[in-house]
């Protein structure tokens, strides 16, 4: 006879047990890590997008635009614009005259790019190809009227020395006192004392110190011996102090905007070079109609 509850001549099956319990700890294995890996990598996951996000924010602090500076960009690129149209027109640079007023950019243009230069000290470089590419183009034609570099030079060469010191560039400040000695002041349009200066209070801004010592300097430079110091230039340092207390303002009421002001502070390199370009086609258009007006090439 066959075994109970088993048909004769059938064989019993094989006991279920026998054959899974073996796997058993591997299929445990599996689910226990599925479920632990799954939660380590949703952990993963949720700290990679905090950290994305960190970043994002801290890079949108960083690459956020100041409007009322882009504003001031752009005012200090018209004044230079409309300065050298008087210079092609022969307007001397002197007291109660438009040149005398157009003295406001270049503090305002040295300031700002002081104010921004963190952000290239930031990154290490000892030179920003875009500037070099622009002081290039615009120098063809400035140095070619005025044997002088342009303000955009003294920004190439004052990137390196900003790029060694990083934050404790806005210890040149005092450098202004050397303006008298400085070798570059017959080569460079604005000597490189002036533009340190006027960069490293910019700088002193960004870095949120406190601007009265900035100004102080800035104050003082306006009081220096007559034979030691241009009368263009002596203007220029009168118009920094103005230019000072304009970008201190200028960060309490950040939202001031024009659209086409704003538009050619935000593109400033290429309508600093543009605005060159632009004068030298209208001195051809003059001397090809032969318009009676005095054209000088040289002129300070």
């Amino acid at each position: 006879m066959g075994k109970p509850g088993f048909e004769p001549g059938s064989q019993a099956p094989k006991a279920r047990r026998l054959t899974r319990l073996p796997h058993f700890p591997y299929a445990c294995s599996y689910e226990v890590f599925k479920i632990v890996g799954s939660k380590i990598f949703l952990m993963i996951r949720e700290n990679e997008r905090a950290t994305i996000l960190d970043i994002q924010s801290n890079f949108k602090k960083l690459a956020s635009r100041i409007d009322s500076y882009d504003f001031l960009r752009g005012i200090a690129l018209l004044l230079m614009f409309l300065d050298h149209i008087a210079f092609l027109l022969g307007i001397r640079i002197e007291p109660f005259t438009i040149r005398f007023l157009t003295r406001l950019s270049e503090p305002l243009f040295a300031m700002l790019f002081g104010y921004f230069l963190i952000n290239r000290v930031n990154k290490g470089k000892f030179f920003d190809s875009r500037l070099v590419a622009a002081a290039l183009l615009s120098n063809l034609l400035f140095y070619t009227y005025t044997q002088r570099f342009d303000i955009l030079v003294s920004f190439v060469l004052i990137l390196p020395i900003a790029t060694i010191l990083k934050e404790k560039f806005v210890f040149l400040l005092p450098v202004v006192f050397l303006f008298s000695q400085d070798p570059t002041l017959y080569l460079l349009d604005y000597p490189i004392s002036l533009v340190i200066s006027q960069a490293a209070f910019g700088m002193l801004l960004r870095l949120g110190g406190n601007p009265l010592p900035s100004l102080i300097f800035l104050v003082s430079f306006l009081f220096f011996p007559q034979e030691s110091v241009l009368k263009p230039y002596s203007y220029v340092s009168f118009f920094s102090f103005i230019s000072a207390v304009i970008m201190i303002l200028a960060l309490e009421y950040k939202n001031i905007r024009l659209p086409i002001v704003n538009l050619l502070g935000k593109h400033a390199l290429l309508f600093y070079v543009l605005q060159f370009y632009i004068p030298f086609i209208l001195l051809i258009l003059i001397l090809l109609l032969d318009l009676p007006i005095d054209v000088p090439f040289l002129l300070f």
